[in-house]
């Protein structure tokens, strides 16, 4: 298809879109705009404009500019706090406007902020005058927050009900459980998310039939192969779901006997499992 089949007339950010329109029941979870423009981030984006004619060619252009990736799935988890004194400090992109067809501008701005990790454990476990989603479950007192509804929804696997279990079986076993899920929970929902993302964006530009739809593909592939490699690194340093819950049925068995040294350490049933 040529440039004239392309529908759309103004200016998009493919990710920052996509991201807007499958992330509206998550957005508790995920903690607003600024997490929107860490996750662009970790992805990187594709600005398309509409066609232009372009003079003495008698055709049409339709520009795409990439923004490449500038931070990886292990930041986004881990969180930084910035420092501008740094000779190479991180950056992440910042949107000059943040509605649904917004972001056409970004900037690059030092990196700082909370990471999916320390989330994930202030909400299970409480923080900042809250009592998180263990005591909840464990007392029956306390309503949910938006935040905390939001995260056990979207948590994979059924996560959220046998971290629920666990709480109301045996409090400190949860706690057990929530200090070694953090990781494990932070890398599975975060590269969840962007794989999420990135297929999105390849199936938007195929229904607006953009004529640039391999230059699309190929940037996405490029980027989703080594976000997919980071993550596999990850998960053989912390572990998977599939471990957390073999961990949960195993401190289940233990039940009241408090003996912490049953379940084992998840990392390094994770590094004997890829051995």
């Amino acid at each position: 298809a040529g440039p004239s089949a392309f529908k759309r007339t103004q200016t998009v950010n493919l990710i920052w879109r996509a991201l807007h329109q499958n992330t509206q029941d998550r957005g508790a979870a995920l903690g607003g705009d600024e997490w929107l423009e860490a996750i662009m981030s970790v992805t990187g984006t594709l600005i398309i404009q509409p066609p232009s004619t372009v003079p003495g060619f008698g055709g049409h252009s339709l520009p795409v500019l990439r923004l490449p990736p500038l931070i990886g799935i292990r930041e986004l988890i881990q969180g930084k706090q910035p420092d501008p004194a740094q000779e190479n400090e991180t950056r992440i992109y910042h949107c000059d406007e943040g509605s649904v067809d917004g972001c056409l501008h970004p900037v690059k701005v030092s990196f700082g902020m909370r990471g999916f990790i320390a989330r994930i454990e202030s909400v299970l476990g409480g923080s900042d005058g809250t009592t998180g989603i263990l005591f909840k479950f464990a007392t029956g007192q306390g309503s949910f927050t938006p935040e905390e509804l939001s995260f056990m929804d979207q948590a994979p696997q059924s996560l959220g009900a046998l971290i629920r279990n666990l709480a109301r079986e045996d409090p400190a076993l949860a706690r057990h459980f929530v200090q070694e899920a953090g990781p494990i929970l932070a890398v599975a929902m975060a590269g969840d998310l962007v794989e999420e993302m990135m297929e999105t964006t390849r199936e938007s530009g195929r229904i607006e039939t953009h004529p640039y739809q391999r230059l699309i593909d190929e940037s996405l592939d490029q980027t989703l192969s080594k976000l997919r490699e980071e993550r596999r690194s990850l998960e053989n340093r912390w572990g998977t779901i599939g471990h957390l819950v073999t961990h949960y049925q195993t401190l289940m068995q233990t039940g009241r006997s408090r003996d912490y040294g049953v379940g084992g350490s998840l990392a390094a049933g994770a590094r004997k499992g890829s051995s």
